[in-house]
């Protein structure tokens, strides 16, 4: 044992070790302490796909049970239509709340629509300084 406490992994015979094999083994040691981080990168890679998959089964069990939410809203805003006009017949306040979201939803399509529109794949500025930027490093014109 050295003063610091480490086993020596070379044998001296009370000798000092050769330079050779001192750098033989900080050779080793820098392998083994690479395969070592590439291990816990491996392994803390595996954790944040575990978590990640987690999150996701819960995100996905969460928007199940909002769309069961809403679904169930529906039928209370129908049967609250229904108990707030007795004369309207039933069916009539299923249409009614059809109609009102049907609404809401192609209100949203064109919204998402123009939204759509604004925004390119391809950055058309960019593209178009590019374009000049190429034309001006090649000089002659394109007959």
């Amino acid at each position: 044992m050295d003063r610091f406490g480490y086993q020596s992994t070379t044998k001296t015979n009370g000798h000092e070790p050769k330079f050779t094999h001192l750098v033989s083994g900080i050779v080793s040691d820098v392998g083994e302490l690479f395969e070592q981080q590439v291990q816990l990168l491996r392994a803390e890679i595996a954790e944040n796909v575990r978590a990640t998959v987690a999150a996701a089964v819960w995100a996905a069990t969460a928007c199940f049970t909002l769309v069961l939410g809403a679904i169930t809203l529906v039928f209370t805003a129908v049967y609250g239509l229904y108990a707030l006009i007795p004369d309207f017949p039933l069916w009539a306040c299923f249409a009614c709340v059809t109609a009102l979201l049907a609404v809401i939803g192609i209100a949203m399509m064109f919204a998402a629509k123009a939204k759509a529109k604004t925004v390119h794949a391809f950055p058309i500025e960019s593209a178009a300084e590019l374009k000049e930027n190429i034309q001006c490093m090649n000089p002659i014109p394109k007959k």
